[in-house]
């Protein structure tokens, strides 16, 4: 049977500076701008891994919104939707 143990508790500073490096750290994950731009941003990462495929995520609510998104990554890649 396990006891039930209080944690540590990280200081609230130490915290948000956890919080800021993550965000920093993944903003370098996220594409966001013109067909170009997504284009030029992921074409490296494609290339250094020698991926034949990728999975992209749109994050957003408005699922037409989210079509489009996707529409103009098909065409940015020369796909057709």
């Amino acid at each position: 049977m396990r006891r039930w143990q209080a944690r540590k508790r990280q200081p609230p500073i130490l915290i948000r500076r956890l919080k800021r490096a993550l965000i920093a750290r993944n903003r370098s994950r996220v594409f966001v701008g013109t067909k170009a731009t997504v284009l030029e941003r992921l074409s490296p990462l494609i290339s250094a891994t020698k991926a034949d495929e990728v999975m992209i995520t749109t994050m957003v609510h408005d699922h037409a919104a989210r079509r489009r998104s996707y529409e103009l990554l098909a065409e940015a890649f020369g796909l057709h939707p």
